[in-house]
């Protein structure tokens, strides 16, 4: 049998939306009467969207939503992508695992429906480039990594979950199906919130295969648009671990030492060493790469002070590193391990610049967005609603384990003491026994699915 690495990863963006319909009555599509309150504004958003579509296409064109002119190239997409991964990871000390690739594909959902400084902001925040092509671009990559499967799993699901009463614009409907592939499904947020929130969360259950269960353990009836990207990711080693080599060895935590499992591996695969850390990537099926950074201590330092070290001397580019390394004999050494991990975006993003669509500009409160100031009016046809940016939660499961029955601890030593005298070639060690830093890349695009920090070994669930 072989090891398998598995990734789960979802994230969730959900929107409350202040509607202020009028009180006063109004006639609805139909010619009868309604009084204020979700039925005046459901007829409201009906009329409409029976007379508007027209009307607001035109209106849109009149008014110019201030967008780049200009297009980026998708390594410039990919490279964005991995600066947000290392980004995220910077403020935490702990066993963490983000997917900035789903982050970006999540918020580029929202973007779509962004203008002017919101737009510009938003952008920003996410390391992209001033382009208007970004959500073709992260379907481009999306699709070249999707068409080359055969002997791996990635699965992408897009959903947007949208109340009745808000319209959404026929052209970001459309952008959103094209270059997202997403699944629209209109709700009641207000009569219906606990259903909905089982649905997100049965559907995020399915879609990373009974992974990640819960996304979401409650729903603000105030929401007016959910959206969620959930990423399914498996895949075998190109040369798999032996199970019988794995064993238990020390890992130097900031704790102190802990025992956990280690595997063993002696194999060429490409490698950097530099004066602060070592590089090492691990191929997987389909051209998928285990990526793993090593910093070397200095006399008297600890495992998380270099990992701190190493985090904040990396290049927003360091994935790109991987060009740099060649392919040598390398005596691998790292930890079994299984990590579930849960990210409240909202700061994080907004410690990255994403600040205005959080909160407002003088009181902490709400910031709200309409068409006249059109940030987010390209989301809906109702420009009464004013929408705010509520929650943005990610989930994820990391699992690296190994099956089989072959003696690699023996081999890789006698390996070790053999190899200069027949080979006559040196070989490299690498032992994950420290905090470490990874990711999981495709190589043809470099882009990173998944980065994450090993810190210390978790503590097995019963």
């Amino acid at each position: 049998m072989k090891t398998t690495l598995k990734l789960f990863l979802t994230s969730l963006l959900a929107f409350a939306v202040s509607c202020q319909a009028s009180p006063e009555k109004k006639a609805d599509v139909n010619g009868e009467a309604v009084k204020g309150g979700e039925d005046e504004a459901l007829n409201t958003a009906k009329a409409k969207l029976k007379a508007g579509n027209e009307s607001t296409a035109k209106n849109n064109a009149l008014k110019p939503c201030g967008l780049p002119s200009g297009e980026a190239k998708a390594e410039e997409w990919v490279s964005a992508s991995n600066a947000l991964g290392l980004a995220l990871l910077k403020p935490f000390k702990r066993n963490i695992a983000v997917s900035a690739y789903s982050a970006e594909r999540a918020f580029g959902m929202v973007l779509e429906g962004a203008c002017g400084e919101t737009f510009d902001e938003m952008q920003a925040a996410l390391k992209m480039p001033q382009a208007n092509n970004l959500s073709q671009l992260g379907h481009q990559v999306t699709d070249q990594m999707l068409s080359n499967l055969s002997q791996s799993q990635l699965e992408v699901d897009n959903r947007i979950w949208y109340h009745e009463t808000l319209p959404l614009e026929q052209s970001y409907n459309d952008t959103v199906k094209a270059n997202y592939g997403v699944s629209i499904e209109r709700v009641n947020f207000v009569k219906d919130t606990q259903k909905i929130l089982r649905t997100i969360n049965e559907t995020v259950n399915k879609a990373t295969h009974g992974k990640i269960p819960v996304i979401l353990d409650s729903l603000n009836p105030k929401t007016r648009i959910a959206l969620t990207n959930a990423l399914y990711f498996k895949s075998d080693w190109e040369k798999a671990f032996k199970e019988s080599a794995t064993k238990e060895e020390p890992f130097y935590a900031a704790s102190g030492e802990v025992k956990t499992k280690m595997m063993h591996m002696t194999h060429k695969i490409p490698a950097r060493e530099t004066d602060s850390y070592v590089m090492f990537g691990l191929p997987m099926k389909d051209d998928f790469v285990f990526v793993g950074w090593l910093p070397k201590l200095a006399e008297g330092e600890k495992g998380d002070a270099a990992l701190e070290r190493l985090k904040n001397s990396l290049p927003d580019d360091a994935i790109d590193q991987i060009q740099a390394m060649r392919m040598k004999k390398v005596i691998l050494t790292m930890p079994k391990w299984k990590v579930e991990s849960s990210l409240d975006l909202k700061p994080l993003m907004t410690q990255l610049g994403m600040t205005s669509v959080w909160t407002g500009p003088n009181d902490g409160s709400p910031l709200r967005f309409d068409r006249l100031t059109g940030d987010l009016s390209k989301v809906s046809l109702a420009p009464e609603d004013k929408i705010v940016l509520g929650d943005a939660v990610q989930r994820t499961y990391v699992s690296i384990d190994e099956k089989g029955a072959e003696a690699a601890a023996a081999t890789a030593i006698a390996m070790r003491k053999m190899a200069a005298p027949i080979e006559r070639e040196k070989s490299l060690t690498i032992t994950l026994d420290h905090p470490f830093l990874y990711s999981i890349v495709y190589m043809p695009s470099r882009l990173a699915l998944f980065t994450g920090q090993y810190m210390e070994p978790p503590k097995e669930k019963d």
